[in-house]
């Protein structure tokens, strides 16, 4: 994971961002905290599979380690959804 950390800040003062434990974000005022998406493990293809919660969209498979999905986890959300 990157040293760097994306705080989207909107005009009332909300921040959202990916939650993150590189800084004490209550630090920021009361959190709000929502499984953005799930990493599992795929038993047939033995493979990593990222999915979104609501509607179980694979956002990406295929990947050989946990840590690769999760960098593509990450990398997909901050495009996305943030």
């Amino acid at each position: 994971m990157s040293g760097v950390i994306e705080l989207l800040i909107d005009l009332s003062g909300d921040v959202r961002c990916l939650y993150t434990e590189v800084i004490d974000l209550s630090q920021l005022g009361e959190l709000h905290v929502e499984r953005a998406s799930h990493v599992e493990f795929d038993d047939e293809n033995q493979t990593w599979t990222v999915r979104l919660p609501n509607n179980g969209k694979v956002i990406g498979t295929g990947f050989k380690s946990r840590r690769d999905a999760i960098n593509h986890e990450v990398e997909h959300l901050n495009k996305f959804y943030l």
